[in-house]
């Protein structure tokens, strides 16, 4: 059957018959981008160097997927030579954006195609928790906080939980310095909270603050919390990125919450006795690109809307009746771009809990992010203590009822 001339020029489209092979219609076509339609009207793009060989295993199944027996036509871009993974991205953006459901998993933060996660939470429990319920509370907080450490199977081994040979047969000296960063891992944030000088002035009552704000991450943002620790996500304290920061809650490859250790002074007041103010510490919460500065929930028409530059901000400094001051920040990552919600810490229960918009795209983004990669790179740094500190703490006010 001749290429279809309805797609772009640089596309070749063949419809397929069912068992039929591709190697004949490519003729001389081995190394470029291609996309799958299938009969539900999904699509799938990728790149190959031989694609009569990556189609079969798309037809046959692989470790990616089981195999794919739908397939009703294929379109093929020929590029001899180039960047194939930049082509790659951008077609996978272009295809999204038409409004076509991909079966790709990487580049296609959101998608449902099968994810390790499923076989901690199941895709109706994930899909039941983005909207609202099951409200896992604090199950299985006692057993972990007893523990001390993460206790889910699905939970990676530390270097402290499990020395290596070389360790072991390390010197005294060695073993005692190992000895030493696990007793102290958590210490840290502790310690800092313990020193007279961040027990009084804008540090008064920041640590509780803190713990308030990731107790709430942990019971009403993650979905079972105990079950996916380290896993899926991981919590670590007092890391030196971006100038410090007290803590930060990462889901998948992508920090969602993180707590900055410098004052900022975003929501000055202009007025007097403020001469001496240096600025609040905040708490950030990363949300889905546009999903606060153009939605119904920032403007209640399109007109009102914004659209940031990477890490232009837009301040709402509060008003005298007592309502919460916030900043939006674009954030570009190399995963995605975000909608970042700043806030002073202690009142992300408040904020967030009070109102359903955010609360269901927050939790419908961690869940995006733990399907969309394991929590692998960040491993190493997470703390144990800090997470059994926060799953200790208990909030001083309610918690939020199920809101299905």
């Amino acid at each position: 059957m001749p290429p279809s001339r309805s797609l772009k020029p640089r596309y070749k489209r063949w419809v397929l018959e069912p068992g039929q092979s591709v190697a004949t219609l490519l003729g001389s076509y081995g190394r470029g981008i291609y996309i799958l339609e299938f009969a539900n009207g999904d699509r799938y793009v990728g790149q190959t160097v031989n694609f009569a060989s990556r189609f079969a295993t798309h037809v046959h199944g692989s470790t990616h997927h089981a195999p794919w027996a739908d397939i009703i036509a294929v379109c093929f871009w020929a590029i001899p030579s180039g960047n194939l993974d930049a082509a790659e991205r951008s077609e996978i953006k272009r295809v999204a954006a038409q409004g076509f459901t991909l079966r790709n998993k990487a580049g296609n933060l959101g998608h449902w195609q099968p994810a390790p996660l499923d076989e901690v939470v199941s895709v109706e429990e994930q899909k039941h928790w983005a909207t609202g319920a099951p409200n896992y509370d604090r199950e299985g907080f006692p057993e972990r906080i007893a523990a001390g450490a993460a206790i889910n199977p699905s939970a990676p081994r530390t270097t402290d939980q499990t020395p290596s040979r070389r360790a072991k047969r390390g010197s005294r000296r060695g073993s005692r310095r190992a000895r030493t960063r696990a007793s102290t891992s958590g210490a840290r944030f502790d310690a800092f909270f313990r020193k007279p000088a961040h027990r009084k002035g804008v540090w008064e009552g920041a640590r509780e603050a803190i713990l308030d704000d990731l107790s709430f991450l942990l019971t009403e943002v993650i979905p079972n919390a105990v079950e996916t620790e380290k896993a899926f996500w991981v919590l670590t304290e007092m890391p030196s990125t971006a100038g410090g920061r007290f803590a930060c809650l990462s889901t998948g490859v992508l920090e969602l919450a993180f707590f900055p250790r410098t004052l900022l002074p975003i929501f000055r007041d202009e007025g007097p006795g403020v001469e001496d103010w240096e600025g609040d510490l905040t708490v950030h919460l990363n949300f889905p690109p546009k999903s606060l500065q153009q939605s119904p929930w920032f403007s209640d028409h399109p007109s009102g809307y914004v659209d940031l530059e990477s890490r232009e901000a837009i301040v709402f400094p509060g008003t005298e009746d007592g309502s919460l001051p916030f900043a939006i920040t674009r954030f570009d990552y190399a995963l995605t771009s975000t909608d970042s919600l700043a806030l002073p810490i202690g009142y992300v229960r408040d904020f967030i809990g009070q109102q359903p918009y955010l609360l269901t795209t927050l939790r419908k983004f961690a869940i995006s992010l733990m399907r969309q990669n394991p929590a692998g790179m960040f491993r190493r740094w997470h703390s144990d203590a800090l997470v059994t500190e926060v799953m200790r703490y208990e909030p001083e006010g309610p918690t939020l009822p199920n809101h299905a």
